[in-house]
């Protein structure tokens, strides 16, 4: 997009704002380039911090119980009921 057209756009758009001043990019198409690296390096040093300040995952000394395995009684009288034998 021309720079005269963009100009013609915002002027459209533009309420109450003063118009911006619109001047071509001193880097040209790099600038995106580099603008993009960037945001990938912001990226990489944000989800690095997370990953260092994120808990240990080293295994549990008490494993969670498997889906196949009946869940622990939650009150005493839920244990009295589960060592019944019914018969």
């Amino acid at each position: 997009m021309s720079i005269l057209r963009l100009r013609a756009a915002i002027e459209e758009r533009i309420t109450f704002q003063t118009l911006p001043r619109i001047v071509p990019a001193d880097l040209g198409d790099t600038a995106g380039c580099l603008g993009a690296g960037l945001l990938a390096w912001d990226l990489v040093a944000a989800q690095s911090a997370a990953r260092s300040a994120a808990p240990s995952t080293a295994p549990s000394p008490h494993p969670a119980p498997s889906p196949a395995s009946p869940s622990p009684p939650s009150s005493p009288a839920q244990s009295a009921q589960s060592t019944e034998v019914s018969g």
